[in-house]
């Protein structure tokens, strides 16, 4: 059975890089209060993979662990994009008016117009989960 260098390398390479690196881990304060539960908005399993593979050495960490784990990371953006698609038109268009308020590129007026684009963004994806477009995952996304 052949012998994998490369991997072996790399194992090697990363070790020494840790072992003789200066600096530790960077958390700044709102991470920290995030990851205490001060900040209800954030994506907590997005902050622990930013923190866990952190800089240079924390990139080759994330190759290594994905080719260890026979994963792919793919991007958030592009994997709901895929869904969106699938969703169908009524479902996408809710969904875009959605990420449009999000962003401010479409300016939301007051709480009821908020409430009615979310009750749509539900209400379409409800549709397409019962036609079989979408998986409960997928919908959850």
């Amino acid at each position: 059975m052949p012998l994998d260098v490369s991997a072996n390398q790399m194992d090697l390479d990363i070790h020494i890089d840790w072992k003789h690196q200066r600096t530790g881990l960077y958390f700044g304060a709102s991470k920290i209060a995030a990851l205490a539960g001060y900040n209800p908005w954030s994506d907590l399993p997005q902050l622990f993979h930013e923190s866990i593979y952190q800089g240079r050495l924390g990139a080759a960490l994330l190759r290594k662990d994905c080719q260890l784990l026979g994963i792919e990371i793919v991007d958030a953006g592009e994997e709901l994009s895929k869904i969106v698609e699938k969703a169908g038109p009524e479902a996408k268009r809710a969904i875009e008016i959605a990420l449009a308020a999000k962003t401010g590129e479409t300016v939301v007026r007051n709480t009821s117009e908020a409430d009615h684009i979310k009750a749509q963004v539900r209400a379409t994806t409800e549709a397409s989960l019962r036609t079989g477009r979408l998986t409960p995952t997928e919908r959850k996304t």
